[in-house]
């Protein structure tokens, strides 16, 4: 039995098993759907696993939004307080789930130590423990989250114009013969 359920579409299992991966290795007991063994009653497993976490996480991407399975588990952490969104894509958040913040993850980069599994990690920890999620600590996270995103973003650009103005320097001029 695992605190943490991870809810997706299949299509997307390549973009999962990073964010599995990443919360076990912060010390998290997860399960998805890869935790299967051979010969068990799958449809039984995930209800079971899905009834025990104390957290249900719900990634939303294009491919899970239309899942008749992902929202159904949705449903049910939605409606027991366990719900906590993550959005892959940027997509309209399905139909009764709009009201609850997402976690973006639109830009993560796959890593075990990005911002975003801080974050994600922080509202964690509150289920897990039964406490209130600090909202404005939260917010505070996603706004350093934020500008360290966009930091990296203009420091790539620069990094990549002042290679481009070399390389250009470098085609471009005449080579001096001696």
């Amino acid at each position: 039995m695992a605190d943490v359920f991870i809810s997706y579409a299949s299509q997307d299992r390549d973009r999962v098993k990073p964010l599995a991966e990443a919360l076990q290795a912060r010390g998290l007991n997860v399960w998805w759907d890869r935790s299967l063994a051979a010969g068990q009653d799958y449809a039984q497993v995930i209800e079971r696993e899905l009834k025990d976490a104390k957290a249900v996480i719900v990634v939303w991407s294009n491919a899970s939004a239309s899942s008749t399975f992902v929202r159904d588990e949705a449903s049910r952490a939605r409606d027991e307080g366990r719900l906590v969104p993550v959005m892959l894509d940027s997509i309209a958040i399905p139909l009764g789930f709009g009201a609850f913040q997402a976690e973006d993850f639109t830009r993560w980069n796959g890593g075990a130590r990005a911002p975003q599994i801080q974050l994600l990690e922080e509202v964690l920890r509150a289920k897990l423990e039964g406490r209130e999620i600090d909202g404005k600590k939260i917010a505070d996270k996603r706004r350093k989250v934020g500008n360290r995103v966009r930091m990296v973003s203009l420091l790539t650009v620069i990094a990549l114009i002042v290679a481009i103005a070399v390389g250009g320097k470098y085609f471009f001029q005449p080579q001096q013969h001696h």
